[in-house]
């Protein structure tokens, strides 16, 4: 039942934050920092869904609407 909670949580964009300021650009370090956000946020399903999706994207813009979907933001210039 918590596992589905937090993933309801998360649909209704209550997100876990991650701060992407200091990461080089590169897009699997963006990616690696946002699986990581995820799991600490207990998450789990939600990190491996996002990895999953994100490594199947078609650029570094589509990788950066991903983010959006699963965590809130900060730092990398809002990583727009």
């Amino acid at each position: 039942m918590e596992k589905i909670e937090k993933s309801i949580r998360c649909e209704k964009s209550i997100k876990p934050r991650v701060n992407l300021d200091g990461i080089n650009g590169n897009v699997f370090c963006v990616i690696g920092k946002v699986v990581e956000t995820l799991n600490k946020s207990g998450l789990r399903d939600s990190a491996d869904e996002f990895s999953e999706k994100a490594l199947q994207a078609d650029g570094y813009e589509d990788v950066l609407k991903l983010i959006h979907k699963y965590v809130t933001v900060v730092g990398l210039e809002e990583a727009t």
